[in-house]
């Protein structure tokens, strides 16, 4: 019997597969097998993307801290958690969670590059510059003022 090497399948062979798959959930799973099936699965998700717009939406969850996303379309809860950071969170474009913290600095996080019993990527985080800059930060009113100067977010392209 010959050993299969998953990592060398040929991409023709991948792309029935990924367009079979119906859930964010399992596209995850496929994309964490190696890297070749997570570029293969990333170049789908992209072509996937100029015709489909995923919602990724999170909910609160029991524990503390942590939140699970939502798949609107199928109408069920993802058994994916999310750690999120005591920050304002301002919404979520192309995959990525978008936060802003009392200093209005805007952190990008992609969840799905920092799965748990995976490697973290680099770029999985991504802190951008202070929306204000230049003005130092008084006590009270100026943080409850950038608390709410990032209500909402939306990205316009993938940001790596």
């Amino acid at each position: 019997m010959a050993l299969v090497v998953w990592q060398n399948l040929h991409k023709h062979l991948l792309d029935p597969v990924l367009e079979r798959l119906e859930s964010p959930e399992d596209y995850l799973r496929f994309s964490i097998v190696c890297k070749w099936w997570y570029s293969v699965a990333k170049h789908n998700y992209d072509e996937r993307a100029k015709v489909t717009t995923p919602v990724l939406l999170m909910i609160q969850t029991a524990k503390r801290g942590t939140r699970s996303l939502c798949d609107s379309m199928q109408n069920k809860v993802l058994d994916f958690h999310v750690q999120v950071p005591n920050v304002r969170f301002c919404g979520s474009s192309k995959g990525w969670l978008i936060y802003v913290d009392k200093d209005s600095v805007v952190t990008l996080v992609n969840p799905f590059f920092r799965v748990k019993g995976t490697r973290k990527k680099e770029n999985s985080i991504i802190r951008l510059p202070p929306l204000i800059g230049g003005v130092p930060p008084l006590k009270n009113w100026v943080s409850s003022i950038s608390y709410y100067f990032a209500y909402k977010a939306i990205l316009s392209a993938e940001p790596v």
